[in-house]
């Protein structure tokens, strides 16, 4: 199965993600976060509460910061933090992925 790609745009301290909500295949799909912004972004994360092991740290290769997920065990809506840190201080944007029965 592919990936679901994410583009994350920051512009000024304003955090869109789209698409906004995100579904994908239990257990064989994994999502692709992909975030653009400027130079003042000084690191990156993708964050499930209550979700141990979900979470991923975006990582900048050139000017586009990027990350992929494992693929989820769990069935049903979740909801999951965007964080983009601005040297010191932050700003968090929450949409929502949704997982439903595999193959």
């Amino acid at each position: 199965m592919a990936d679901k790609d994410v583009t994350i745009t920051v512009s000024g301290r304003t955090i869109s993600a789209s698409p906004s909500s995100v579904q994908v295949k239990q257990n064989s799909e994994k999502v692709k976060w992909s975030l653009t912004g400027d130079d003042s972004i000084t690191g990156a994360g993708i964050d499930f509460d209550n979700q141990p092991g979900w979470d991923v740290t975006l990582k900048k290769t050139g000017s586009t910061w990027s990350g992929t997920s494992k693929e989820f065990p769990d069935m049903g809506t979740f909801k999951y933090n965007i964080t983009v840190d601005f040297g010191g201080s932050q700003e968090i944007l929450d949409p929502d992925i949704i997982v439903v029965r595999g193959p």
